[in-house]
């Protein structure tokens, strides 16, 4: 935080030897930094993961303290929903310390949606997955042809 306060007074006062182009910069890269850290703070205090189907979309929200985001997906356009091998351990899994921000997230549950694989559950175990996935599938839509 004193870095960041003290960025900040060189940007508004600045004195005639003050590298103003590389204080913003740093003060960027700084403050992205700050935030990541703070999101993954967040997350490991209160994150969770909703999924959530109706007959029309599959809805994945991220969120911490009912802060967050949501990804909507064609229920029509899943396939090949599965339970997958995926190592829940915190210890040996660092990547699901972090919020899945970027990409198709980390977990045992997966889906294909295009020419895309996405994950999601990344706090639960196989079992858990298995019985996650049944409960999902019996209410996404049927496709014709399907068994």
């Amino acid at each position: 935080m004193f870095g960041e306060v003290t960025a900040i007074h060189q940007l508004l006062s600045p004195s005639e030897n003050s590298p103003r182009l590389f204080m913003l910069a740093w003060l960027v890269g700084w403050t992205l930094g700050g935030a990541f850290a703070l999101a993954a703070v967040l997350w490991q205090l209160a994150g969770r993961e909703v999924i959530s189907v109706s007959a029309a979309t599959l809805m994945h929200r991220v969120e911490a303290f009912g802060l967050g985001w949501s990804r909507a997906y064609k229920a029509s356009e899943v396939k090949a929903l599965r339970a997958t091998e995926y190592a829940s351990n915190p210890f040996t899994s660092q990547a699901a310390w972090f919020p899945p921000v970027t990409g198709s997230g980390f977990g045992p549950v997966a889906f294909d949606y295009g020419a895309r694989t996405l994950r999601l559950g990344a706090a639960l175990e196989e079992a858990e997955a298995k019985l996650l996935v049944e409960k999902l599938a019996a209410r996404l839509p049927r496709r014709l042809g399907e068994v």
